[in-house]
C-alpha cells in the first residue's frame, strides 16, 4: 500500500517531487541551516551528521519529531552519509 501522502494528497508534496537532504555539520550555524530544509516542503532531511554525539543525537531527534517518524540516520563518520 502507498499512503496517499506519499502521492501528493491532502496538501502533501509527492515523494518524487521531494528533495532528499543530508546534513553534515549541524551544530551551530549547520543546524539552522538543518532547520531552514525542516521548513521546506519540497526537501525532506533524512540524515543528519555530526562528530559531537550529543549534537548528533539532539539533531536526530528533532529531525524525528518533525516528521513524527523514527527514520532520520545518524552518522559520526561523513564518509559514510555521503557513501550513501
Amino acid at each position: 500500500m502507498v499512503s496517499s501522502a506519499a502521492l501528493g494528497k491532502s496538501g502533501n508534496i509527492a515523494a518524487s517531487e521531494r528533495v532528499t537532504v543530508g546534513c553534515i555539520g549541524v551544530g551551530g550555524q549547520g543546524g539552522n541551516v538543518m532547520r531552514n530544509f525542516l521548513g521546506q516542503k519540497d526537501a525532506q532531511v533524512v540524515a543528519v551528521c555530526d562528530g559531537k554525539s550529543n549534537v548528533l543525537r539532539d539533531r536526530q531527534r528533532l529531525v524525528n519529531k518533525h516528521y513524527q517518524t523514527s527514520g532520520c540516520q545518524a552518522y559520526k563518520d561523513f564518509r559514510e552519509l555521503v557513501a550513501r
